[in-house]
């Protein structure tokens, strides 16, 4: 309910209904860049149009 209260409210379309499938969107972008933080390895990498990261 929040979450559509949120869409609503900030007039934002094309995007999943439920939270949950934008949290996943969102952890598939972050998770490798942080891993490589975590770890302080250097991260040489750039998110496409597919939705993957591509080496550089």
């Amino acid at each position: 309910m929040l979450w559509q209260a949120f869409l609503r409210k900030g007039g934002i379309k094309h995007v999943p209904e439920m939270l949950s499938s934008t949290a996943k969107t969102i952890e598939k972008f972050l998770v490798k860049p942080l891993v490589a933080i975590s770890k302080e390895e250097k991260f040489s990498a750039r998110w496409n149009i597919s939705g993957r990261w591509e080496s550089i």
